[in-house]
């Protein structure tokens, strides 16, 4: 008598093994933007606290972002910009994702953080936050509060 697999169980093992790979492979992306939107949140306050302690020390906020005393970290899938928002006491700081349609936006005024949010159709993919109804958060209007 030979021992061995027929070619039924085989296919069925092969099966089983696909589906279970289609299940796990969107929640393994789904995990991976969450630890990329996690490090631009990092990057976005340590910018932020570093900008904050500028304006403290000087009234103002720094024109470039050269001029922090904490060096911006640099991202693989986040672009960073940083300038003055119109007025010596604003900062805005911006980072654009490069691979979907989502921007982490921190603005400070006088020495605070007044509002962090995302815009851009795939924010929920990178973050846990939740809608904006009006501005009084400082976010506009259907903006992904952080």
């Amino acid at each position: 008598m030979k021992q061995g697999f027929t070619l039924i169980e085989l296919l069925v093992v092969v099966l089983i093994i696909g589906i279970l790979s289609a299940i796990a492979l969107p929640q393994y992306e789904k995990s991976v933007n969450k630890a990329r939107g996690a490090e631009a949140l990092i990057a976005a306050k340590t910018v932020a606290d570093s900008a904050n302690l500028f304006f403290l020390e000087r009234r103002q906020y720094p024109t470039t972002v050269s001029e922090l005393t904490i060096k911006a970290p640099s991202l693989e899938y986040f672009t960073l910009t940083a300038a003055q928002d119109g007025a010596a006491s604003k900062y805005k700081i911006e980072l654009d994702s490069n691979t979907a349609y989502a921007t982490v936006v921190v603005s400070c005024s006088r020495g605070k953080v007044v509002a962090r949010y995302c815009t851009g159709s795939e924010c929920e993919d990178f973050f846990s936050c939740k809608s904006s109804s009006n501005t009084s958060e400082g976010a506009p209007s259907g903006a992904c509060l952080l």
